[in-house]
């Protein structure tokens, strides 16, 4: 990567920092009576762990050894955990007035999400003790990369749907956030699939 992309990337990540890091302040201005709450927390762990992700990234940026490298890739895959975590949460079951419960996704959603999740942790803990090599990492990171994104997508797609209108207007700014931020993985890692490389000059606007 040259010094132009290292500029640029520094400045990415680093501004996702920044926002993510005023995010966080904000949910937590809120206290903690309004905290107690599941969805409340979920989005706050997802915060902070997206927060963590982007200096992560940031230091892996300008480091450039492989310990920062599997260490942002670690908090990647716990940030989508994160995000998924929250999007079902909104999306749970909720009791209507006769008792029964109305889901608002499938269950084998829900079980995808996990299994994406263990999936990635253990990609990247067999790296780190020697299961795969960097080429078989590399290329289970792709495909990991772009599941993800595709299923990210799907919960976004599913939460706007199922919303009533008069909460459309509320989780729009929500939804279009989360569009952008998996709709540029499904293009990074497809090309990256497509052509067996990561575009460099993607990659270092990805924390925009």
């Amino acid at each position: 990567m040259d010094s132009a992309n290292i500029s640029l990337a520094s400045w990415s990540f680093g501004s996702a920092a920044i926002g993510y890091l005023i995010f966080s302040g904000y949910l937590f201005s809120f206290g903690s009576s309004r905290r107690t709450g599941i969805r409340v927390r979920r989005i706050v762990t997802a915060a902070i762990l997206s927060l963590l992700w982007t200096t992560t990234s940031l230091w892996a940026t300008l480091d450039r050894r492989p310990f920062g490298v599997i260490t942002a890739s670690l908090l990647d895959v716990a940030r989508y955990g994160a995000w998924y975590a929250f999007l079902l949460a909104i999306l749970s079951p909720v009791a209507n007035n006769a008792g029964k419960s109305n889901s608002a996704i499938s269950p084998w959603l829900a079980k995808i999400c996990l299994l994406l999740v263990v999936g990635g942790l253990f990609i990247q803990l067999a790296l780190a003790t020697g299961w795969l090599q960097p080429d078989e990492w590399f290329r289970s990171l792709i495909t990991l990369g772009l599941s993800q994104a595709v299923i990210g997508l799907i919960l976004v797609e599913q939460l706007f749907r199922t919303v009533s209108e008069d909460s459309r207007w509320n989780v729009k700014p929500l939804c279009l956030a989360l569009l952008f931020q998996f709709g540029f993985d499904i293009y990074l890692f497809s090309d990256a699939m497509m052509f067996n490389r990561i575009d460099s000059d993607a990659l270092t606007v990805r924390g925009f």
